[in-house]
This record gives C-alpha cells, sequence and structure tokens, in this order.
C-alpha cells in the first residue's frame, strides 16, 4: 500500500530480541563500514532500485487516490505492484519484492536468506553477501499516517475500503497497524555481474 516507504533511520521494533548477525545459507550480515568496493557498488544498485520501484508504486497510488479514493487505489495496487517490481528488476539487473510478516499479497514471500530477518523484525536497513558474490538490502518499510486508510486499525479502515481489500486480497493479513509500526520490508538482491551497473538514471 501507500505506505511502503524504506526508513534507514527507524528505531529496532518493540518486544524483539536484541538483533545478532545473520548467516543464513551461507547469506552473511554485512556491517555497512566493511563492503568492499565491489559491494559498495552493488549497494548503490539496490538502492538506486528501492528508490525507482518506490517512486514509481507511489506515484501510481497517489495518482489512484486522487481520481477514486483508497478503493481504487487498492485495485491498482493489485494490477500494478508486481509488474512495476518486474520493470524496475529488469532495468536495474536485480531481484526485487516487498514483504511481510503479514502479508497483504500471498504474491510478497520472502527470498530464503530474508526469513531470520522477518523472524527478528528488524528495524533498520540490513546488508548480506551471498555465496556467490550477491548482495542483498533488507530495508523496513513504517506505516505513515495516511496509510491508515488501507492499513490501520478498524477505526480508520471503511467498510468499503473493507470490501475492497477482501474482493482483491481474500487472505489479507496486512491491517491493524498503528503509524511507525514496521509493515513490512522491501528487499533487493543484487548479483555479482551487476556490480558497478549502478542507477540508471531514467
Amino acid at each position: 500500500g501507500c505506505s511502503d516507504a524504506p526508513v534507514p533511520e527507524a528505531t529496532q521494533a518493540d518486544d524483539v530480541p536484541a538483533e545478532k548477525p545473520v548467516v543464513s545459507v551461507q547469506w552473511t550480515e554485512m556491517a555497512p563500514e566493511a563492503l568492499s568496493d565491489d559491494q559498495k557498488a552493488q549497494h548503490a544498485t539496490a538502492m538506486a532500485a528501492k528508490d525507482k520501484l518506490m517512486g514509481a508504486l507511489l506515484s501510481e497510488l497517489e495518482t489512484a487516490l486522487d481520481e477514486g479514493g483508497p478503493e481504487t487505489a487498492i485495485t491498482v495496487c493489485n494490477q500494478r505492484a508486481k509488474a512495476i517490481a518486474a520493470e524496475v528488476a529488469a532495468s536495474h539487473a536485480v531481484s526485487i519484492g516487498r514483504t511481510s510478516h503479514r502479508l497483504r499479497s500471498p504474491d510478497n514471500q520472502p527470498p530464503t536468506w530474508a526469513e531470520a530477518l522477518i523472524e527478528r523484525r528488524a528495524g533498520e536497513p540490513v546488508f548480506l553477501a551471498g555465496p556467490e558474490g550477491e548482495l542483498a538490502a533488507f530495508l523496513p518499510i513504517r506505516l505513515k499516517p495516511e496509510c491508515q486508510m488501507c492499513h490501520g486499525t478498524a477505526e480508520h479502515v471503511t467498510e468499503e475500503v473493507a470490501a475492497a481489500i477482501a474482493r482483491d486480497y481474500p487472505e489479507d493479513q496486512a491491517v491493524g497497524f498503528a503509524p511507525g509500526d514496521i509493515r513490512g520490508w522491501l528487499w533487493v538482491e543484487v548479483p555479482a555481474a551487476a556490480a558497478g551497473e549502478a542507477a540508471p538514471t531514467t
């Protein structure tokens, strides 16, 4: 939904154990200052892809909200989010998507390397090095106040919006959030071959 804006400075989620470095299926968590030059290039590619995806999705959602309200925005998100992600993946030579501990779309299952990060409710950006030279970014999305109309508690979600969510997302779990809650995460996986190919400008 319109809440999907990664917030790098976000604080750790409440009621979550202290974070420990992740080593999962040969994916190893990396401190940003420890990245090699190639990994820094991959990092730049990841962040450019993130900006492109979120900018395109938010633009279409804002247009839908202006033209038809939140019910229209839900339909646009359902019909366009996956295609926008595919376009960004192709243009930046990455894998990219959004996921959550409480999914709206069952299509947004996480990559295997992200499962431990979801379990610990990672509240700040995390970067991992993969077994074949990949670099992954895992970026938290926190709920903005204006996004409660589609993701908030019952008093913020109208009957019309609830009906639209039930129609387009019958398995929805992505309501009941308050502003500042972790809504989910945006993830990017940059292959080794993409190092140095950061940021198409279009």
